[in-house]
């Protein structure tokens, strides 16, 4: 029975050997799935670690753009502003010039208006002696006409008298 015993203890020795065996075995693969898992879920981690910087980095860029935007946007509104100040002087200039030529414009157009009418009536005045002088040289030679033709009547009558017989 001893013996029986001996065999049995040994038996589950090496049962229990097989057992450590396979239990040390299990262990080492309980350790490589949790370094697989561990490296996977390292790389998942790392890639969404590098995922999340490059979107930080992104954003970061953005936003600088953005300022680059704003500050290129004010200096915009600035220069509108600026070319507005400037149109709305040139125009009040413009507008002042404008009116002050026309003011001398109605002036020169008077002084042209009142040269013209003097021009005029000093033309009428050289052209009315001449057609004055004209109508009395017509006058004067119907006159002389008139004149002569009525002393050629009397002189006519005078002859004609002088040789008439007398009854």
């Amino acid at each position: 029975m001893a013996k029986q015993l001996i065999e049995e203890l040994q038996r589950k020795n090496g049962n229990g050997s097989q057992i450590k065996g396979q239990i040390i075995l299990l262990e080492e693969q309980l350790s490589g799935f949790t370094a697989i898992e561990t490296s996977t879920g390292d790389a998942l981690v790392k890639n969404r670690l590098e995922d999340i910087k490059s979107n930080e980095l992104k954003v970061i860029k953005k936003r600088r753009r953005n300022k680059e935007l704003e500050l290129e946007k004010r200096e915009i509104f600035v220069k509108l502003n600026a070319a507005h100040a400037k149109l709305s002087a040139l125009s009040d200039m413009t507008l002042n010039k404008t009116i002050g030529k026309i003011s001398e414009l109605r002036q020169a157009n008077g002084d042209l208006a009142n040269k013209v009418n003097i021009l005029q009536k000093s033309r009428f005045d050289m052209v009315e002696e001449p057609v004055y002088q004209r109508w009395l040289n017509v006058c004067l030679k119907a006159e002389i006409k008139e004149y002569q033709t009525s002393s050629r009547k009397t002189s006519e009558k005078g002859s004609s008298e002088g040789f008439r017989p007398e009854n």
